[in-house]
């Protein structure tokens, strides 16, 4: 997928900024709920957009096109309601699992500043950050109470109100993801829609705690990715489904280069064809998406060409924006410390020497075992060896950020004591997945000395 457009910045003259210091700790939005009936609905709609031919070439503009004037077309579209405030717009792209592409839409709930609403969400985000002029001296509640009275004919209150109209809560297109058709749930079990033939559709469908614990997983990747870069790792919220006993969670990934300032290309990354260097790249960028993907949670698949993206602003070098982490295995030790590669994925098989072993043979003559490191991560003209074991120095050093994160997503599902104990285990697999890349640059740097004692 491709996206190109522009989008308006939302400017800060716009703001009185007062005495209180800036606060940016994490604003967690509200849990968006959806009915199974709507789950089955936005596989069907995202479907039938994919089918249209008129309206499959719009994808690209409806994903990052300025609210306003999103709001201005998208009535004529005809397009459906996905809940109350957002609308479907497109089909999610590739992947087993079915899902759409959503995008929040101002309603008669941000006129009047409810609970939950998209203004709600863009005036708490403005109060975390210090951005909310005379009304940052009260508290959350405090500011609505008074926006929903204010005058709107007011100067003083005109700028507010334009300000939460172009945040960038009304700028963004989520990708939903782990959505599942009419027919796809059958005896406990949950089949992927886009299964390739029913050999597949059988080897990937899930039960409900598997899949439950695959969005967790999926869900703390990405939070701590962001909290690693929030510039390369898109913003992710949790859905849920309510189906009776069998509810579950769902993820809501923001799409590259929406709510992003400025003229932004984004496709991926088996999609360029310019030359891999740092001239055309930005160098470090993809040194901190190695560290994350490869070093900290080895993910297999997210360092794949066709899941990473690759995002350019306002002409600046082109960076690596991740959106896909549903691989994620950080138990699998399998990092060879002379390349800072991992040789092939074990499935699972965790710390095993016999199985890593075997596997590492099979992975030479069949490509299904191999890891995907992606051309750029092990392009010698780009990233060198060196720059692998610095990007790895730079995440062992930052452990306290990662922590942080996981601490502030326990506190997301308190009540879900279930999801707070998967949280906790991950946790403990990372701190686990740290310890032993430290072990793996230890040996790393007895090799790279005992070579360079070999050539003196």
């Amino acid at each position: 997928m491709m996206v190109s457009a522009y989008v308006s910045p939302a400017s800060a003259s716009h703001v009185q900024m007062s005495a209180p210091p800036a606060r940016t700790e994490a604003r967690d939005p509200k849990v968006l709920a959806i009915s199974r009936a709507q789950e089955v609905n936005a596989v069907q709609f995202g479907r039938a957009l994919a089918d249209n031919p008129d309206l499959v070439h719009r994808w690209e503009e409806l994903t990052a096109l300025p609210a306003k004037d999103f709001m201005d077309i998208y009535p004529r579209l005809q397009l459906r309601e996905f809940a109350p405030g957002w609308v479907i717009i497109g089909q999610k792209p590739g992947g087993v699992e079915g899902g759409c592409i959503v995008r929040r839409i101002w309603i008669r709930a941000d006129e009047n500043f409810e609970l939950g609403s998209g203004a709600h969400a863009a005036v708490a985000d403005l109060h975390a950050k210090g951005q909310l002029g005379n009304f940052q001296r009260l508290t959350v509640e405090e500011s609505l109470k008074i926006l929903r009275s204010g005058d709107r004919s007011n100067p003083e209150f005109q700028r507010i109100y334009n300000l939460i109209q172009i945040h960038d809560e009304f700028q963004k297109s989520f990708m939903v993801k782990m959505l599942f058709g009419e027919d796809d749930v059958q005896n406990g079990r949950y089949y992927c829609p886009n299964a390739r033939n029913p050999i597949h559709r059988q080897w990937v469908a899930r039960n409900w705690a598997e899949l439950r614990r695959a969005s967790v997983e999926e869900h703390l990747a990405l939070r701590v990715g962001r909290a690693l870069a929030p510039d390369l790792v898109p913003e992710v919220r949790l859905g849920k489904i309510d189906d009776g006993a069998a509810s579950r969670f769902f993820h809501m990934t923001q799409i590259g280069g929406s709510g992003t300032a400025g003229q932004v290309s984004f496709k991926t990354a088996d999609k360029i064809n310019r030359p891999i260097d740092a001239q055309n790249f930005n160098k470090e960028a993809f040194m901190q998406v190695y560290a994350i993907t490869v070093g900290l949670l080895n993910d297999w698949d997210a360092n794949a060409d066709p899941n990473v993206g690759i995002m350019e602003v306002d002409g600046r070098a082109w960076m690596p924006f991740l959106f896909d982490m549903g691989h994620a295995s950080p138990m699998e030790m399998t990092m060879d410390p002379q390349t800072l590669i991992p040789i092939c994925r074990t499935n699972g098989l965790e710390a095993s020497s016999f199985w890593q072993r075997v596997l590492r043979i099979v992975a030479f003559f069949l490509s299904y075992f191999r890891f995907e490191a992606g051309r750029f991560f092990t392009n010698p003209n780009f990233m060198t060896v060196g720059d692998r074991a610095d990007a790895l120095r730079n995440l062992i050093a930052r452990q306290d950020d990662i922590w942080c994160a996981i601490e502030v997503l326990e506190g997301q599902f308190i009540g879900d004591e279930d999801a707070q104990r998967m949280v906790r285990g991950m946790r403990d697999t990372l701190m686990g997945r740290i310890a032993y890349v430290s072990r793996v640059l230890e040996e790393h740097d007895a090799l790279m000395l005992e070579s360079d004692a070999g050539t003196d």
